[in-house]
């Protein structure tokens, strides 16, 4: 994992390529833009989530919004490691000049001296990366959050999912629809 002071728009979409270059087939590159607090989420991501598992989810269609399976998944792994305390999922509008109205999902995590996002979709051609929030939002246009989802939420729900279903992708993909309905039927 890299892990790297704050740097401008330019500077880190070269470090992510410079990363991407760097990894071997089928490996996951993680990537800090955020000091103590994004090593903090990146550190518990390392430990208790299966990147390659991240890795393998595909969007509907032409694989776009492998996002939001890919950002409930990973919360799925830190709350059954016990480590989702400080995380939440979260969706939101991003209003990027080519595509104007991109619904998109990402973790956030949370400390008293700051806060970054995790992004975790399209790991096959990027890094998963922690920045800070406000540059996070910044660099992706965003219009507004959608959801905001905590751990105990995140959890409640996922027990009660799991229960119904005993296949562990199907169960996400279902946790998924479940917990992000009001996003997935947004209309933009």
């Amino acid at each position: 994992m890299s892990d790297i002071a704050p740097y401008t728009y330019d500077e880190i979409g070269q470090l992510m390529a410079q990363a991407m270059g760097r990894r071997t087939e089928g490996q996951v590159v993680m990537v800090n833009f955020n000091g103590a607090v994004g090593r903090e989420a990146i550190d518990a991501i390392e430990a208790h989530a299966d990147a390659t598992q991240l890795a393998a989810w595909k969007g509907v269609g032409d694989g776009d919004g492998n996002c939001f399976f890919a950002s409930t998944d990973l919360m799925r792994m830190l709350v059954d490691a016990g480590v989702s305390k400080g995380f939440r999922l979260v969706t939101g509008l991003f209003a990027h000049p080519d595509v104007p109205h991109t619904l998109h999902g990402w973790l956030e995590y949370r400390k008293p001296d700051g806060a970054v996002a995790v992004n975790c979709s399209n790991l096959a051609a990027r890094p998963l990366y922690a920045m800070e929030r406000g540059q996070y939002y910044d660099l992706n246009n965003c219009a507004g959050r959608i959801q905001s989802i905590d751990g105990d939420e995140f959890s409640k729900r996922w027990k009660a999912v799991r229960r119904k279903f005993d296949d562990e992708p199907e169960s996400t993909r279902h946790l998924t629809k479940a917990l992000l309905r009001k996003t997935l039927l947004r209309q933009t």
